[in-house]
């Protein structure tokens, strides 16, 4: 029951990709690689946002929008939601006898809780974002299916796949590549290398940012601080976002609690499930440095 009705959520979710939408950036992105091709596309990636990845499939997706004067905003939303739900669902899926299937309601749960409680036209409503942060959140969750999946060990090269498809989606992505990555090294030597390509393409991306080669455009977000200025970003997120935990902003600090103890309740429902099932102890410190990664993201 649990499963159909997540599923049944993300179902009336991708019902409204139709009136999925552009904001200012499509206009500028598109107009400007109409103008200079594949220039405004290397400067957009050098100059504001150093993600490979999705960078490449917005590039791939002007192209697309220029070549045939259509929008193609539900498609591409549906592409960016297929992605989520296949790194969610294959790792356990694929599995001789379905013997990981009783994990899918957990999974999907997930993925469902990531769309509601929450306004969501700015990630899986917006083409641009879209392929920047529900690829970025493909890859952990793609991440976690392969810890719940069973079998004799993690497959450390599928891990390593999905982080760096985190990693080169967007710079929160990159921020949980490198922490999960550079955790799991610490927990166990074994397999690390197939961990390395994710890593350098987290390094990558982070270098980017932190040497101003990329992020070169300051636009202030207010209470959040410069766009693309790390440690600026960092300071003001951190010292905006704990009193709205406290119901000191009203009805936004309400629902900034709300969220928190909700996902709070996911993470210990699903802790105790996992423990319940009789998951190996190393998957389960797997959990944990997943868990880890994610919350590094927070601040980001």
């Amino acid at each position: 029951m649990a499963a159909w009705l997540a599923g049944l959520t993300l179902l009336l979710f991708a019902g409204l990709f139709p009136l999925g939408h552009w904001y200012s950036d499509e206009y500028d992105i598109f107009h400007d690689m109409a103008l200079q091709g594949g220039a405004a596309s290397w400067h957009r990636f050098w100059v504001w946002s150093p993600r490979p990845v999705s960078e490449l499939l917005i590039h791939i997706y002007g192209r697309l929008v220029l070549a045939t004067g259509r929008a193609w905003i539900p498609e591409l939303l549906l592409f960016s939601l297929l992605w989520l739900l296949a790194a969610a669902t294959l790792p356990l899926w694929r599995v001789a006898a379905g013997a990981g299937r009783h994990w899918l309601p957990l999974t999907l749960t997930v993925c469902a809780m990531c769309l509601s409680g929450h306004a969501v036209a700015r990630v899986f409503y917006w083409p641009v974002a879209s392929l920047a942060y529900v690829l970025t959140l493909a890859g952990v969750m793609g991440v976690f299916a392969e810890y719940l999946r069973p079998g004799a060990q993690v497959r450390g090269w599928v891990c390593g796949g999905w982080l760096l498809l985190a990693a080169l989606s967007s710079e929160i992505g990159a921020m949980f590549a490198l922490i999960h990555g550079l955790l799991s090294l610490c927990r166990s030597r074994r397999g690390g290398w197939a961990l390395l390509p994710s890593l350098l393409g987290a390094g990558l991306v982070l270098g980017l940012m932190l040497s101003h080669r990329a992020g070169g455009v300051v636009e202030q977000i207010p209470g959040a601080g410069p766009v693309h200025q790390l440690w600026s970003s960092l300071r003001a997120s951190v010292t905006t976002s704990w009193p709205n935990l406290w119901f000191a902003a009203g009805d936004a600090g309400v629902a900034a609690t709300l969220q928190v103890v909700s996902k709070l309740a996911l993470l210990g429902a699903a802790t105790g499930l996992a423990v319940g099932q009789g998951l190996p102890l190393t998957r389960r410190r797997g959990l944990w440095v997943l868990a880890a990664g994610a919350a590094a993201m927070v601040p980001a």
